[in-house]
């Protein structure tokens, strides 16, 4: 009898240990399973950053095909460098318009300084319809037919676009069909875009800020008006036409091989700041009023 109650008290204590062991295993499980579940919605929050300027260049390691980027912030300083990332379209349509605008406003006082003082007032040398516009060429056109264009258009055209521009610089060596696409996207720009629409669009815009409607005009009805000053502008467009071209191709055929292998959000922060030497270069050449006109 004694025999037995032993073994019947050693089994109850094995059988004890077993449960202990196994409500052990079981939350062992559920905090392996839930340790996993966190690693998982913080998975797509961790970046592979750079050094210096090319932690410009980052991107998420899981996302090469979007646009908009789910930057994690902190800081208000944090807020401020990842925002182009965040609402990259929002941010071009500012950065366009004002950028545009300084250019041609650092010509006009660059070359009012070369000038003989013409006037006592202290911002006399500032042409105003010179400078709406370039603000309203910079807003309409470059902020946001540009996006349009470079953004939308040339990543239906180019299917490799957006995910060769989000590759690292290692990937983009040996992705072929991204480089093709890259090559693609240099031509539409320079032998397609610029000469048809970039252009057309400057000098009617410039046209319709820069001559107003003379008392000669002032009797023809509105449709009159704007069909004048649209041949007037293509009038002025193909007497300069190959100049403006030549000078285009120089300036951003090399611009555009970097610009379209840059991080997509970074694409058009890249090229306003190529286009605001160019800018300043169109508002020297072309910015004025047309002598004799």
């Amino acid at each position: 009898m004694a025999t037995q109650g032993r073994q019947k008290a050693a089994i109850r204590s094995i059988d004890a240990l077993s449960f202990v062991q196994l409500n052990a295993s079981v939350v062992t499980f559920l905090n392996e399973k839930a340790a996993k579940a966190r690693r998982q919605q913080e998975a797509p929050r961790r970046y592979t950053m750079h050094a210096g300027f090319l932690s410009l260049l980052a991107l998420p390691e899981q996302v090469l095909d979007q646009i908009e980027q789910n930057l994690p912030y902190s800081t208000v300083w944090g807020e401020l460098r990842t925002f182009p990332a965040r609402c990259p379209r929002l941010f071009n349509v500012g950065l366009a318009t004002f950028k545009t605008w300084l250019a041609d406003l650092v010509v006009q006082s660059t070359s009012a300084s070369k000038a003989p003082a013409s006037s006592t007032q202290r911002f006399g040398w500032l042409d105003g319809r010179r400078s709406a516009t370039f603000a309203a060429f910079g807003f309409f056109y470059v902020g946001l037919i540009e996006w349009l264009l470079y953004v939308s258009a040339l990543s239906t055209l180019c299917p490799r676009a957006i995910v060769f521009a989000n590759e690292p610089w290692s990937q983009k060596l040996h992705d072929e069909a991204g480089q093709a696409d890259l090559l693609k996207q240099v031509g539409y720009d320079n032998f397609l875009m610029n000469p048809f629409i970039y252009f057309p669009v400057f000098y009617v815009i410039k046209t319709c800020c820069m001559r107003p409607a003379t008392a000669s005009k002032a009797s023809k009805s509105g449709a009159e008006v704007s069909s004048g000053k649209l041949e007037e502008a293509l009038q002025q467009y193909r007497k300069n036409f190959f100049e403006d071209n030549l000078v285009s191709c120089c300036v951003w055929v090399p611009a555009d091989l970097f610009v379209f292998a840059a991080p997509i959000y970074l694409r058009m922060p890249l090229d306003h700041l190529t286009s605001f030497v160019w800018t300043m270069m169109l508002s020297y050449r072309r910015g004025a009023e047309p002598t004799g006109c």
